[in-house]
């Protein structure tokens, strides 16, 4: 017989319900498993992870096996995750759904619990009545049924922020095995959380997503390819990427070299984005029409005080390089930002000292150039403080103390330096990162 539960209430038809041993058993050892299920759910911020951990909690207190299937934005079930206390079922039931997905305009239990956002019970799967509304979905769920012993079912909706997200699926192999309103309220209880663990992964993701392609698009899609220097450069934001830092950085070809530029934008979220773009964008445009660094710097100051940013400034550094002569050389101004390393072929390191102040913070800021030379085999890494603070407040990094670790691999190319200054950072902040790094490393060929 197949039957709805609605608000609470079990049809049942006129079989009386009776709790063995076992079943008080079960019950008991699902409320503990209910107890602590809030943090073994927000684990994880992955949304397939956090389906199958939520699957893998129900097994086997609650069910023998447990399906999760969530509906994509057009309305049609996308990703089924599934546990089970028989291992193979679980690969067979995800290939089913794969396989035949199921009309959700159909009988099926599944279709009509996610259409009505109430619970489905079937008592028994193999009744001809119930099992005629399975197989709508296909004739391999017949097969299914008859070969792995599930004989009665429950089929949640998932609901978070009045919006239906999925169902989970609970089926049993035991012939005696009915659903009472203790039972059905643990199983209502489970599924609440488990919707609003999904949907905060979902978000999350989402926000995640949305931050990595509006940073990536204040970032080059490529470092140019450019005679004589070779380039490598890398980004890393903070605090997983769900939200746009400040950071950035940007490499482009002039008509004698290329200019290269790391910058650092007060704050994180979109006036942030807005900033570096800004700084980023200007920076390109003026070096077209200005030679000197400190120059550029200047005018992107004045760009920066022509727009009312509340109070938001930035740092940067840039560098023009004149590849037209040998030694090549370097045209180096900053903005209250940690000035470049330069690295010797011979294995020696120095920072320049830079005089400039923040940007958009006071008019008529002055900005001087510091020039170098560079032969064959020296080198640049220009970076962002978030490298330097990595291991902070514990084991903050000098610029002293950088600059002699960078001067031990001088001799290595410039995607080995970058890769070393990654390992840098992370081991510093024991795998962590308090702020995000921008670096970019150059060196003449």
């Amino acid at each position: 017989m197949c039957s709805t539960v609605e608000r609470g209430r079990i049809d049942a038809g006129d079989k009386p319900v009776h709790l063995g041993w076992r079943e008080r058993r079960r019950t008991s050892q699902a409320r503990d498993v209910l107890a602590a299920a809030g943090a073994v759910f927000d684990s994880s911020l992955d949304p397939r992870q956090t389906m199958r951990t939520i699957a893998r909690t129900a097994v086997p207190s609650l069910a023998d096996l447990c399906a999760i299937d969530l509906l994509r934005d057009d309305g049609e079930i996308g990703e089924t995750v599934v546990a089970a206390t028989r291992g193979e079922m679980v690969g067979r039931v995800e290939r089913l759904r794969a396989d035949f997905p199921i009309d959700l305009q159909s009988a099926h239990p599944l279709a009509r619990a996610l259409r009505s956002g109430e619970p489905v019970v079937v008592d028994d799967l193999a009744d001809p009545p119930a099992l005629e509304q399975i197989l709508e979905a296909g004739e391999a769920y017949r097969e299914l049924i008859e070969d792995s012993g599930y004989r009665s079912s429950v089929i949640m909706p998932l609901i978070a922020r009045n919006r239906i997200l999925g169902a989970m699926s609970f089926l049993y192999g035991r012939d005696d095995r009915r659903y009472d309103p203790d039972h059905l309220s643990l199983i209502s209880d489970l599924c609440a959380r488990a919707a609003m663990a999904i949907d905060n992964a979902r978000l999350y993701a989402d926000s995640e997503h949305v931050a990595h392609t509006l940073q990536l698009s204040l970032l080059p899609e490529a470092l140019p390819s450019i005679d004589r220097v070779r380039l490598a450069s890398a980004y890393h934001p903070a605090g997983g990427g769900t939200e746009v830092g400040g950071d950035f950085y940007d490499a482009f070809v002039a008509a004698s070299g290329c200019w290269l530029v790391v910058g650092d934008a007060c704050g994180k979220g979109p006036d942030a984005a807005a900033l570096t773009a800004l700084v980023r964008h200007s920076v390109r445009a003026l070096a077209f029409v200005w030679p000197s660094p400190g120059r550029v710097l200047e005018a992107v100051n004045d760009v920066m005080l022509g727009h009312e940013l509340a109070c938001r400034f930035a740092t940067a550094v840039v560098v023009r390089l004149d590849l037209s002569s040998h030694p090549a050389k370097a045209a180096i101004a900053g903005a209250g930002h940690p000035s470049p390393i330069v690295l010797r072929a011979d294995g020696s390191s120095s920072d320049p000292e830079l005089r400039g102040m923040l940007l958009g913070v006071r008019p008529a800021a002055s900005m001087s150039d510091v020039e170098i030379e560079l032969g064959s085999g020296d080198g640049l890494v220009l970076y962002t403080d978030g490298l330097l603070d990595a291991g902070a407040p514990a084991h903050p990094l000098t610029q002293a103390q950088l600059r002699e670790h960078l001067a031990g691999h001088a001799h290595r190319k410039p995607d080995a330096l970058v890769t070393e200054l990654e390992r840098l950072a992370l081991r510093s902040g024991e795998g962590h990162l308090r702020d995000d790094i921008a670096i970019v490393a150059a060196q003449i060929g």
